[in-house]
């Protein structure tokens, strides 16, 4: 019988080990080389899912939480080195994806990214755009075409103007009109037949708009291009018919030929809050037309122009409703080029329905028994009298229209055509049409109308909208889940109204300037970075693999955050809201996990990614690095000592301090960070990120007032918070640890270390001496070592340790 020791300690020992160079293991000579480095660790790490094999169809893996280890990468390398081809602002890096398109073993068909590329040039923005909803475009798929709605990838810099708003409505008027027949030329026989016509409109107001959200004028010369792509398709679920083809009618598309603006230097004002709409550019604002006024022809399934005939229908199918549902997809690309390279750059793509025939009973009275009302959904009921299907049954929105009128149950004639015939006027209409039933009036018709003609408008919005000016590529980042995008009859404030001016959704510190969504999160530091009041306000590190202590610097790719050191977040509601984005997770195999995506991108999760990232980027040797697991109070005060912390002596003032390891906040804090220690599982750090949920490191900081008034808290400083956590990570690593697994007699120890590092694994009979039996280097991250003791032998420890 052998036993191995379930917990691995690091010890230093006076080895003489094979010379090993101190570096990061990534460097930023090759832009294309660190981001697939650094972005293949993150996403295998964060999400277990390979950089060289996200899947697009049949399941879509590019979800907001890969988009954002995508974005930080990048983001750390443009942190890391500035691009001499310009000034200030200097150019941001950009990524494109390559694309496999494969049939799996079993036929089917397989379409994934396969890896990066960085962009250069305006190259991409001419290459043919799938759409991975369309079966003959997957087919055509190559690999250096762009997929809708997949975007590429650029690095945050300060000074860019950057896409802003898309804003559509969308409407749809339906109108119901009542005919009338007598038999033959009769005007004095009983009304034996009645018709109906469905008149149907749609169209759409759309703008596009970017914004220099930075308080200078954008110093270069620079263009503005836009492509959209809107489709309306009108579908019969009954018989899943598309009613307004040809695709003429129900697409407009502007490819390959962009909208493009050209604007010289120092022609884009930047944002002041006195004149704000200099700031913005609108590059498209204009009116769509999908369906004008047609009717509905039941006999063709099909929209037809408008004559004002009606289609006399065969007995039997008089009140028939047909099923409606409007499709609208939204493609919009987007982007900015400076210096023949690309700024920013949007792909978006979005499908939205409406259930046309249910949108139009909204707010009515349909339930069993009957009972007439004139609400205005209530004129579009489809149920008829007692549970009966047959059309040639009135539905009760019919009957409803009748009663209106006859002037029976107050309607709103103002959500009637009221097309009267000349020279009367509503109550003049309803003695005609009541007359029309009663014997020997004089005015009897061979053919009359109800003039009671009930009128919808349904209005779909499509508002996409920067909150953080830095993050805006994915359609979840402009998305605001509060905000309501359906709507019958009311009118919701047009969305091209908000063009040229600051999104409402717009939300730094301090919440929106201009009232916008600003609530009880304008001072929310679980959601942003203190003081970061506008895009001036960043401070984005330049060289930061000589100041790591700046990792808490770098934009995590959610709004207005940088890479979160804080001990705590904020509730998953609350996040989820946030960063708009609502979407199911799916695993790798298509199974739904049934949580949000959002659950993969809260700022708690930047624990592990930085520490990933420091491993990684670090160019102090690890064997020079202090353990996590530091042996009590006093080793953690002798880390501590000489580190700078600011403290808040008057609201907005923060004053440094050099920390003394004798000090009472030392003491404060190490002890917190030992009793941190003492109550994990194991009692042990796995992790640097571990010491990260420890509230004495950053929001109950001992050199930090927080705790007084709303303007106190309201200037806090996100350095201030951040300030040890930020200086203490780079000090530290983690100790090997293991997990170990057998099969038979043969024993298999995986243990953790650094990339590039010599670990010797020893084993032990009493814990006390030690033997060496192998040498090994740890590849991402770790390496196994196996061993098979001879039967009887005696109980066997295992540790591995970091050699000189």
């Amino acid at each position: 019988m052998f036993i191995i020791a379930c917990r691995i300690f690091i010890c230093w020992l006076a080895f003489t080990g094979i010379e090993v160079q101190a570096g990061p293991l990534v460097g930023t000579d090759s832009p294309i080389g660190f981001f697939t480095n650094v972005a293949t660790r993150l996403l295998q790490s964060q999400l277990g899912l390979s950089l060289n094999h996200i899947q697009l169809y049949p399941t879509n893996q590019y979800t907001p939480s890969v988009h954002r280890l995508l974005q930080v990468t990048a983001n750390l390398y443009d942190a890391a080195t500035n691009r001499p081809i310009t000034g200030y602002p200097y150019l941001p890096s950009v990524f494109r994806p390559v694309f496999a398109n494969q049939m799996s073993p079993g036929g089917e068909q397989m379409i994934y990214i396969s890896g990066f590329e960085e962009v250069t040039n305006t190259s991409v923005l001419s290459q043919s755009m799938v759409d991975l909803s369309d079966p003959m475009d997957r087919v055509m798929l190559k690999p250096l075409d762009m997929v809708c709605g997949i975007p590429l990838v650029i690095g945050a810099k300060k000074g860019f103007p950057n896409f802003n708003k898309l804003a559509m409505q969308t409407q749809v008027q339906v109108a119901r009109k009542l005919q009338f027949h007598r038999p033959g030329s009769s005007t004095t026989a009983n009304v034996n037949e009645i018709d109906q016509m469905f008149v149907v409109g749609i169209s759409n107001v759309l703008g596009v708009e970017a914004w220099n959200s930075y308080a200078a004028a954008y110093p270069r010369d620079i263009q503005v291009m836009a492509w959209p792509d809107v489709s309306v398709l009108v579908t019969n679920l009954e018989t899943h018919k598309w009613l307004n083809a040809p695709p003429l009618t129900s697409r407009w598309l502007l490819w390959p030929a962009p909208v493009t603006t050209s604007i010289a230097a120092n022609m884009w004002s930047g944002y002041s809050p006195t004149f704000p709409q200099y700031s913005f550019q609108v590059p498209l604002l204009t009116n769509l037309v999908f369906l004008t006024n047609m009717t509905y022809q039941a006999a063709g399934d099909q929209f037809v122009p408008l004559t004002g005939t009606f289609e006399r229908v065969i007995a039997g199918t008089n009140f028939h409703v047909p099923h409606w549902q409007l499709t609208l997809k939204v493609r919009l690309r987007f982007a900015l080029v400076d210096t023949g390279r690309i700024v920013d750059y949007v792909n978006l793509t979005a499908d939205n329905q409406i259930d046309i025939t249910d949108a139009l009973t909204t707010g009515g009275s349909c339930g069993d028994p009957y009972a007439p009302t004139g609400s205005n959904g209530s004129m579009w009921c489809t149920n008829r009298m007692n549970g009966a299907t047959a059309d040639y049954i009135p539905t009760y929105g019919i009957q409803n229209q009748i009663e209106a009128s006859m002037g029976h149950i107050v309607a709103d004639w103002n959500s009637s055509l009221n097309e009267f015939p000349l020279g009367m006027d509503k109550n003049a209409v309803i003695a005609f049409f009541t007359g029309q039933f009663q014997p020997g009036y004089l005015r009897s018709s061979n053919t009359f109308h109800a003039p009671f003609q009930p009128f919808r408008n349904i209005y779909l919005v499509t508002s996409w909208q920067a909150n953080d000016p830095l993050v805006h590529y994915m359609l979840s980042d402009l998305t605001d889940l509060s905000r309501a995008i359906l709507s019958v009859d009311y009118v919701i404030p047009l969305p091209t109204a908000e063009l040229g001016q600051v999104n409402y959704r717009y939300e730094p510190w301090g919440g929106n300037p201009s009232g916008g969504a600003s609530s009880s999160i304008k001072y929310e530091m679980t959601l942003k970075d203190p003081s970061m009041r506008g895009s001036d306000y960043w401070d984005f590190p330049t060289n930061l693999l000589s100041e790591l202590t700046s990792l808490g610097r770098v934009h995590r790719g959610t709004p207005w955050q940088t890479i979160y050191l804080k001990s705590s977040g904020t509730t998953f509601t609350n996040w989820m809201q946030w960063t708009g984005n609502n979407q199911l997770v799916t695993n790798w195999n298509g199974a739904c996990f049934g949580y949000s995506d959002a659950f993969y991108t809260q700022p708690t999760n930047d624990w592990r990614l930085a520490s990933l990232v420091l491993s990684l980027l670090n160019t102090n040797d690890p064997r020079n690095l202090a353990s996590v697991n530091q042996p009590g109070v006093p080793g953690w005060c002798g880390l501590l000592d000489g580190m700078t912390v600011l403290t808040n002596s008057a609201p907005g003032q923060f004053d440094p301090v050099i920390v003394s390891s004798n000090s009472p906040q030392a003491a404060i804090v190490a002890a917190a960070l030992d009793a941190a220690r003492a109550s994990r599982s194991g009692h042990h750090f796995r992790d640097p990120a571990d010491i990260l949920a420890t509230p004495e490191l950053s929001l109950a900081s001992p050199w930090l007032d927080l705790t007084g008034t709303l303007q106190l808290f309201s200037t806090m400083n996100d350095v201030a918070c951040e300030a040890l956590p930020s200086q203490l990570l780079p000090l530290l690593r983690p100790d090997s640890t293991s997990s170990v697994s057998q099969s038979g007699g043969t024993l298999q120890v995986q243990f953790t270390g650094a990339d590039g590092y010599a670990y010797a694994v020893q084993t032990s009979s009493n814990l006390l001496d030690w033997t060496a039996v192998s040498t090994n280097y740890p590849a991402n991250g770790s390496f196994n070592f196996m061993d098979t003791p001879p039967p009887g032998s005696s109980r066997r420890f295992y540790r591995s340790i970091l050699r000189p």
